[in-house]
C-alpha cells in the first residue's frame, strides 16, 4: 500500500558543494516571514540615549522572522557621541519545543553587554541563561509558569571616586514566575533566589490588577525579601534592598543615568523592590524589607498611589514608612 507523508520542513531541500553555506543570504529590513530558499538575516537602525554614551546609534542584525525558530541570534553594535567609543549587545539562544505535556519549551543561552555606567566608566555583563516554560495544554488558558536560571558575569570600570567598591562580580540567580494576565483580573507572582561570594537573598512578589467596565483599574503590589547572609560593606547599599529606587547590580533596567545621585535623571522611577515612588531618608536595607502599593487611576494614565513598609538594617533596627 502506498503511504504519503507530508512534509513539514522545507529548509532541508537544498544542499551546496563547495560552499560553507547552504543557501545563499539574503539581508531584508525588518522582520519578515521565512523564505526557505535563502539563509536571512534582517537588520533596522537603533537610536538610543542614556546620560553617559549620549545619543547612540547603529543597527541591530538578527534572524528572529515571524513563527518561531530553533536558534535566535541578535548583535546590535552601537557608537555613543557623548563617550565616543564602539557600544552595544548580543545574544544567541536555543529553543527545544516540546509539543506534549506542560512543558512547553526549555529555552538556553548566551547575552552579552557593553556601555557606560558613569562618565568615562563602562561595563561588561556576560550571561549564561536556560528558561523552563510551563503552560496548560488548553491554549484559551491564559497560565503561565516559568524557572529562569542564569549567572550574571560583571566587570566594570574601577570608579576613581569610589575606590572600596567591588568593581567585579559574579551572581547565580534563580527565578520563579507564576503568571496569569487576563484583561479583566491580572495575576503575577515570582520568587527571586540570588548568591554571591558576598550575599544571598530571597524576595516574593506579588502583582494583582483589577479592570472595571468603566476603564477604572486598581493595582496592589506585594513585596517581601530578605537576606539569608550578608558579608558585604553595611555602609555599602549597592546590593541591598531599594525602597525606591534599585542600583541594578544586575543591570537588568533601562536606566537613564544609573549612577546619579541628585538631579533629573536620579528621579527615573523604575518600580522593583520596595517599589516607593517618593525618596526617604531610609531607602535601603540591608537585612529585611517588606512594603505594600497601591494605586488606582484618576483619568488616563494620571494616578493616585500609597506605599507603606518595614525596613530593617543592621544596627539600625526597624523601621516604619509610607508614602
Amino acid at each position: 500500500q502506498e503511504g504519503h507523508i507530508s512534509e513539514y520542513n522545507r529548509a532541508n531541500n537544498s544542499k551546496r558543494f563547495g560552499s560553507l553555506l547552504n543557501k545563499p543570504i539574503q539581508l531584508r529590513l525588518f522582520q519578515d516571514i521565512q523564505d526557505h530558499r535563502y539563509n536571512q538575516l534582517f537588520f533596522m537602525p537603533v537610536f538610543e540615549y542614556n546620560l553617559y554614551d549620549g545619543f547612540t546609534t547603529g543597527i541591530k542584525l538578527y534572524n528572529k522572522t515571524l513563527l518561531p525558530k530553533d536558534i535566535h541570534y541578535k548583535i546590535s553594535p552601537q557608537y555613543g557621541f557623548n563617550s565616543k567609543s564602539l557600544i552595544g549587545s548580543g545574544s544567541i539562544q536555543h529553543t527545544n519545543q516540546i509539543e506534549k505535556g506542560k512543558l512547553r519549551s526549555i529555552r538556553y543561552g548566551l547575552s552579552g553587554n557593553y556601555y557606560s555606567y558613569d562618565t568615562g566608566l563602562f561595563y561588561k555583563r556576560f550571561t549564561p541563561y536556560m528558561t523552563f516554560s510551563f503552560r496548560d495544554e488548553d491554549i484559551r488558558n491564559n497560565e503561565k509558569q516559568f524557572i529562569n536560571l542564569r549567572n550574571v558575569n560583571v566587570s566594570r570600570d574601577a570608579n576613581p571616586n569610589n575606590p572600596d567598591q567591588d568593581p567585579n562580580y559574579s551572581v547565580f540567580n534563580a527565578n520563579y514566575v507564576y503568571s496569569n494576565p487576563n484583561l479583566i483580573n491580572y495575576y503575577r507572582g515570582s520568587v527571586d533566589y540570588q548568591i554571591s561570594n558576598t550575599f544571598s537573598k530571597i524576595s516574593l512578589t506579588f502583582d494583582y490588577r483589577k479592570l472595571f467596565e468603566n476603564n477604572r483599574q486598581i493595582n496592589f503590589r506585594l513585596f517581601a525579601g530578605a537576606f539569608l547572609f550578608n558579608d558585604t560593606k553595611k555602609t555599602d547599599d549597592f546590593f541591598s534592598f531599594a525602597l525606591d529606587r534599585p542600583t541594578d547590580y544586575l543591570f537588568d533596567y533601562d536606566y537613564y543615568g544609573r549612577s546619579e545621585a541628585a538631579g533629573l535623571f536620579s528621579q527615573q522611577l523604575i518600580v522593583a523592590d520596595g517599589g516607593f515612588k517618593s525618596k526617604l531618608e531610609t531607602d535601603f536595607a540591608n537585612s529585611w524589607m517588606t512594603s505594600i502599593n497601591a494605586s488606582t487611576n484618576i483619568w488616563r494614565w494620571i494616578l493616585v498611589y500609597g506605599d507603606a513598609g518595614l525596613v530593617h538594617n543592621t544596627n539600625r533596627g526597624t523601621r516604619a514608612v509610607y508614602d
